[in-house]
């Protein structure tokens, strides 16, 4: 007697329903996914300065408490130590070991024991700038802009490279030997529309700012001009002393009217490019946006757009600042403005 074995299997519409229960379960866990890659990003950025917030203060230990990257330290040597005039000491076309005055990245790069290209010449330059393009510590991976370089101060033309991931705080970077506004220091911190005033005899010392866990040293930022053929334009000449205040490695900080790195305009919006961590959207409120802060005593924060503003972050202790200088954006104004008056650095 033949028995025929039965087999049973998934009818049409039970394959049709468990494609459409897995298409919803993958709709709802996508967003979740890419939030939780997100995050690890602002992780992984966030190691990277503190990894650089770390190598400033093994400088600093070793220079009796001088901070890195300026042009009164690291870069002196281009210059012939009058630094109210500031003419160089060398052609800017033999500019050796650093980008330009102000760069913090080949100062960070040798505490870290990375060994790149030191020459002076153009081509070394270029060489050594695109070695930290690459350089890991130097990269937030949440940074996907690309960039050509402005070169109106006649550095080198850097390759189409990806934009600057961070900027150092400008202000502790400064000095005031005479007691006057920083603007009075020709090259080094010109303010075009306002003023900023550092404390009498302030020098770029870590024990010279204030509370070193209250001031930011580095954050998430990249100093920009407008766009052109799909891509932006960088202040990244690498001359000798830049068109604006600290080339491509500071930043005066998002409370700033004149900031580069964190301005929004009829060119774009520079914001969505520095505080890359929060909303994607341009033109949003401050709030909206998100970056990483690296502070002098070495820890690292996520701040919001509007808590990242505050001057006090960005300024030494018992600076002082005009109100024309500080940005024009309502709901920092609405924070930080009192009577109309600019807040006094704490």
């Amino acid at each position: 007697m033949n028995m025929k074995k039965h087999v049973s299997g998934f009818t049409l519409i039970e394959l049709l329903v468990v494609v459409a229960v897995i298409a919803v379960l993958v709709s709802i866990m996508m967003p979740s996914l890419s939030e939780a890659r997100k995050l690890a990003r602002t992780a992984v950025c966030g190691n990277n300065l503190r990894s650089i917030s770390q190598a400033m203060n093994v400088y600093a230990s070793e220079w009796e408490g001088a901070i890195l990257g300026n042009s009164h330290t690291t870069g002196s040597g281009l210059y012939n130590g009058n630094y109210t005039s500031f003419a160089p000491a060398i052609s800017a076309s033999n500019v050796p070991t650093v980008l330009q005055g102000n760069d913090w990245m080949s100062p960070t790069a040798q505490a870290m024991g990375f060994h790149f290209n030191t020459g002076g010449a153009p081509s070394d330059r270029i060489d050594r700038f695109m070695a930290f393009q690459n350089y890991k510590p130097f990269i937030c991976p949440e940074n996907q802009w690309v960039s050509t370089t402005y070169t109106g101060s006649g550095g080198p033309n850097f390759p189409i490279h990806r934009v600057i991931s961070y900027n150092a705080a400008a202000a502790f970077q400064n000095v005031n030997i005479k007691g006057s506004s920083i603007s009075s220091f020709q090259g080094q911190f010109a303010i075009p529309n306002g003023w900023i005033q550092l404390p009498n005899e302030y020098r770029p010392n870590i024990n010279r700012i204030g509370n070193p866990s209250q001031k930011v040293y580095m954050a998430d930022g990249g100093r920009w001009f407008s766009g052109g053929s799909g891509f932006l334009s960088m202040d990244d000449d690498g001359g000798l002393s830049s068109t604006s205040v600290g080339g491509l490695d500071q930043d005066y900080g998002p409370w700033d009217n004149n900031t580069r790195a964190y301005n929004k305009g009829a060119r774009g919006d520079g914001r969505v490019i520095s505080m890359r961590h929060g909303s994607p959207i341009p033109f949003g409120t401050l709030s909206a946006y998100k970056f990483n802060l690296a502070f002098f005593d070495g820890h690292v924060e996520t701040m919001n757009g509007l808590d990242g503003s505050d001057p006090s972050l960005w300024m030494p202790s018992g600076s002082s600042v005009g109100v024309s200088e500080v940005t024009t954006q309502s709901d920092w104004r609405a924070k930080y403005l009192i009577n109309g008056n600019a807040p006094s650095i704490r």
